[in-house]
């Protein structure tokens, strides 16, 4: 787990790794992220795949959510792991 924060004080707390909310839910978490540039890519290539793109999203999504957070202004702020 990764929390970014912006200049203007806005945390988001953001997961990495793979997505199984997005294995499950497809192309609503990109949604309710408010990321709706990502909605019309994941819409359109599962569409082009023949549904392919649903099972590869998950493993890549996370990341490049955190990677569009930080070109947007975003900074690491604090970095959890889940190993002890």
């Amino acid at each position: 787990m990764v929390t970014l924060k912006n200049e203007s004080g806005l945390k988001v707390k953001c997961p990495t790794g793979f997505s199984f909310t997005c294995l499950l839910f497809g192309f609503f978490v990109p949604l309710l992220r408010g990321w709706y540039s990502m909605v019309v890519v994941y819409v359109l290539s599962v569409l082009v795949t023949g549904g392919i793109a649903w099972l590869v999203f998950p493993f890549i999504l996370n990341k490049q959510y955190i990677k569009h957070l930080l070109n947007n202004g975003f900074k690491a702020f604090d970095v959890k792991s889940d190993y002890p």
